[in-house]
């Protein structure tokens, strides 16, 4: 049942994510550490056999945060799971509404730190939208950025971001972990070390025959520019540019 709930959230975020790409080409439970008092014996043990035994809680905040490709081959994202304190005081969306658009300044006020930004993004408008935990308090905050480049109706770029608060549902941290990409399809490009960042950018590239929105697709296919940047997820998605020309924009990130 919670496979069938991650599944459809995935699905939900990234069929959003794809829907707004081409409509602008044309526009639970919590996971905490908790400590009980125990008999000595029992600490002992404890001590001595971690690194080897650990509970689910440990090791979902240990793992790696990672990307899965077709052919069930992986590469690492990043070293652990990326957590920000989100205040309690930003906005939430239902579970069905749709996002709220705020320019990204106003995105920035509202969190309270900063979100990267491209001084030639094609339009300032950004998608707001909240995923909430069983207990109603945020678990993700999601961005997207459907206009964020247009050179012309083949070539343009859209930016997502995801950022996973300090406590957040397992449904929604094992997708993340895992990295398995629910429109499947990807298959590894290159990693770029993006050194204005000093942070390294995994390239993929969508497989045409797998992805299930055919119409969107083209023979040139799409790029996926994922990292990791101030603990937070960016995934930019790249129709009708070269790495060459990705890599100067990603460098121009600030």
């Amino acid at each position: 049942m919670i496979k069938e709930n991650i599944s459809k959230s995935l699905n939900e975020v990234d069929s959003d994510y794809i829907e707004e790409a081409t409509n602008f080409s044309n526009s639970k439970k919590s996971i905490k550490l908790t400590f009980v008092k125990m008999p000595l014996v029992a600490v002992i043990l404890i001590v001595l056999l971690f690194g080897t035994i650990a509970t689910a809680g440990i090791n979902i905040y240990q793992n790696s945060t990672q990307i899965e490709f077709q052919d069930g081959s992986t590469v690492q994202l990043f070293e652990s799971v990326p957590f920000r304190k989100i205040p309690e005081t930003v906005p939430k969306t239902e579970e069905y509404e749709s996002g709220i658009s705020m320019t990204h300044d106003k995105v920035e006020e509202i969190l309270g730190f900063e979100i990267l930004d491209y001084k030639n993004a094609y339009e300032d408008s950004i998608s707001y939208r909240t995923w909430l935990n069983e207990d109603g308090s945020i678990a993700i905050v999601h961005l997207n950025w459907a206009s964020f480049l247009k050179v012309d109706e083949e070539k343009y770029a859209t930016f997502s971001v995801d950022i996973v608060n300090e406590e957040t549902d397992e449904s929604y941290l094992l997708p993340i972990i895992e990295g398995v990409d629910p429109n499947a399809g990807l298959t590894y490009n290159e990693t770029y070390k993006i050194n204005s960042l000093q942070t390294e950018a995994i390239f993929c590239t969508y497989t045409n025959e797998a992805v299930p929105y055919p119409d969107f697709v083209t023979d040139d296919g799409r790029v996926k520019v994922e990292f990791v940047y101030d603990n937070v997820i960016y995934k930019l998605l790249f129709r009708g540019y070269t790495n060459e020309e990705i890599k100067i924009i990603l460098e121009e990130l600030e």
